[in-house]
């Protein structure tokens, strides 16, 4: 990269695209990206972005194993 400017303008265009993924609750996605990602169209950035994320997450869901089971529904 260029510098800090394009740095940060990447660090900005990247949380605003993230700013829709609120089904990963849970869950801290790291992100990264080069100068290219001011290139590309903001909706293709943000298509790729949850791409990433429902796999990450997918991923960390089936590496985490079966869920272990909890009390039965209404009983503490």
């Amino acid at each position: 990269m260029a510098g800090a400017v394009e740095r940060n303008r990447v660090r900005r265009r990247l949380r605003e695209a993230a700013r829709g993924l609120h089904d990963y609750h849970g869950y801290d996605l790291i992100v990264s990206a080069d100068a290219s990602a001011l290139r590309v169209p903001f909706s293709l950035l943000r298509d790729q972005l949850e791409a990433a994320a429902r796999g990450a997450v997918a991923r960390a869901r089936v590496a985490s194993g079966p869920e272990a089971p909890g009390p039965p529904p209404g009983k503490p």
